[in-house]
C-alpha cells in the first residue's frame, strides 16, 4: 500500500475543491453574466463573465503547472474580490449581496492555511464590506440597501465566515490527530518497544530500501550468552534491564549507514555496510570486548554478560534469508566453542578469542564517518 504524504493529501484536497468550484461556479457565473447583460446590467454582466473565464483559466493553469496550492490561493482571492463587488454593486435589485455568501465560504475553503491567517483575511473582508455599507462613501457607488438589510448582510457574512473557519479548523485538527496516530502506529510496528531498536519488520523494510550500491554488506547475529540464567536467577525485570543495557551499548557502535535491530529474545542483528569481512569482524569484536567489561546494575554485586556472534556476507537484499542461515550456523559454532566468541561463515574459522591478558580486539575497528546520518534507531 502506497502511503501518501500530508502535502500530497492536502494538494489533492485543494485540487478537488478548485475543480468543483471552477467547473460549477464558472457555469453558474456564465449564465448569470449572460442574463445580466441581456437585462442591461453591463458592468455586472462583464464582471461576472470575467470571473467565469478566470475560474476556468485558473483550473487549467493548475492542471498544467501542478502548482495547485498557488492556484487555490488565487481562487480564494478571486472569490474575495467578487464577493465584495456583489455586495457593493448590489447585483439585480440588491440580490447580489446574498450571492456573496457562498463566495465567502469558497474564499475560506480554498484559501485556508492556518486559523490566524484565515481569520486575518476574513477580518479584512468583513471590514471592507462594513466600510462599503456603513462608511461615508458616495451612495452612487454602493447599492442603497435599507438599514435592516445592511445589518442582515453583515450578520450573515460574519456568521458564515466564522463557521467556515471553524469547520476548516476542526478538519485540520482531525486530520492532524489521524496523521499522528497513523505515524505512531507505523513507528510501533517498526520498532521494538523494550529496546527502541528496529524490530524484524522495521529491519527488513530498512534493508529492502538500501540502494544496490551499498552492497555487499556483512550481517552479524549477536546473541547474549547464558541469558536464560539471568531471568531464572534475577527475574525477568533484570533480563529486560540487560537487554536495554545491551541496546544502549550497541547504539554508539553503529555508523550512519548500518542497521541494528532486536531480532527476537536475546538475539540482535547488525548490518555492517562499507566494510569487508575482516573489518566487520573487528567492529563486532570491539563491541564484544567493551560489553564484556560492562558491569550491569543487577543484583547486589552487579552482573557482567558476554555475547557470541556469527557473521556472514550478504551480496544483495535478495540473499538475506541465506545470509541469515549462514550467520546463524556461525553463531552456533561460536556457542559450541565456549561462548564469548565470534565466527565468520565465509572463512569458517574462529576469531575474537577472549584474551586473558586484557580482552584486546583482533584488529582495529572500522573508522567512523561522522558525516553520515545517524542510524535508524529510536532515541532511548
Amino acid at each position: 500500500m502506497t502511503v501518501r504524504t500530508p502535502e500530497e493529501i492536502e494538494n489533492e484536497r485543494r485540487t478537488v475543491l478548485v475543480n468543483i468550484f471552477a467547473t460549477s461556479g464558472s457555469l453558474i457565473l456564465f449564465i448569470f453574466g449572460i442574463l445580466s447583460m441581456s437585462a442591461g446590467f453591463v458592468v455586472l454582466g462583464s464582471v461576472v463573465l470575467g470571473a467565469s473565464v478566470l475560474s476556468l483559466g485558473l483550473m487549467v493553469y493548475g492542471r498544467l503547472s501542478g502548482r495547485i496550492r498557488t492556484v487555490s490561493y488565487l481562487f480564494s482571492a478571486l472569490a474575495f474580490m467578487l464577493a465584495i463587488f456583489l455586495v457593493v454593486h448590489g447585483g439585480v435589485k440588491g440580490a447580489g449581496a446574498y450571492f456573496s455568501f457562498p463566495l465567502a465560504i469558497i474564499m475560506v475553503m480554498t484559501g485556508f492555511t492556518s486559523v490566524r491567517f484565515t481569520l486575518t483575511i476574513c477580518s479584512l473582508f468583513l471590514s471592507v464590506v462594513a466600510l462599503a455599507l456603513f462608511g461615508p462613501v458616495d451612495e452612487g457607488l454602493v447599492y442603497p440597501y435599507g438599514a435592516d438589510e445592511k445589518m442582515h448582510i453583515m450578520l450573515g457574512l460574519a456568521v458564515l465566515v466564522l463557521l467556515a473557519v471553524f469547520s476548516e479548523w476542526i478538519r485540520l485538527r482531525s486530520y492532524s490527530a489521524t496523521l499522528n496516530t497513523h505515524e505512531q502506529l507505523r513507528t510501533d510496528a517498526r520498532y521494538d518497544a523494550l529496546t527502541k531498536l528496529l524490530n524484524r519488520r522495521g529491519f527488513e523494510e530498512a534493508m529492502a530500501g538500501l540502494p544496490p550500491e551499498r552492497f555487499p554488506v556483512v550481517l552479524a547475529i549477536l546473541d547474549l550468552d547464558h541469558f536464560k540464567s539471568v531471568n531464572d536467577e534475577h527475574g525477568h525485570e533484570a533480563g529486560d534491564h540487560a537487554l536495554r543495557a545491551f541496546a544502549r551499548h550497541l547504539r554508539p557502535c553503529v555508523r550512519g549507514g548500518d542497521l541494528l535491530c532486536r531480532w527476537g529474545g536475546e538475539e540482535f542483528l547488525l548490518l555492517i555496510t562499507e566494510a569487508g569481512p575482516d573489518e566487520a569482524l573487528a567492529v563486532v569484536d570491539d563491541i564484544r570486548i567493551g560489553f564484556a567489561r560492562t558491569v550491569l546494575p543487577v543484583g547486589e554485586n552487579g552482573l557482567k554478560l558476554t555475547f557470541s556472534a556469527g557473521l556472514s556476507c550478504l551480496q544483495n537484499a535478495g540473499g538475506f534469508e541465506q545470509a541469515l542461515v549462514e550467520a546463524d550456523e556461525s553463531l552456533y559454532r561460536a556457542k559450541d566453542r565456549g561462548r564469548n566468541h565470534l565466527e565468520l561463515s565465509e572463512a569458517e574459522n574462529t576469531a575474537g578469542e577472549p584474551d586473558d591478558a586484557g580482552l584486546q580486539p583482533v584488529s582495529a575497528a572500522v573508522p567512523r564517518n561522522k558525516d553520515q546520518e545517524p542510524p535508524d534507531i529510536l532515541p532511548a
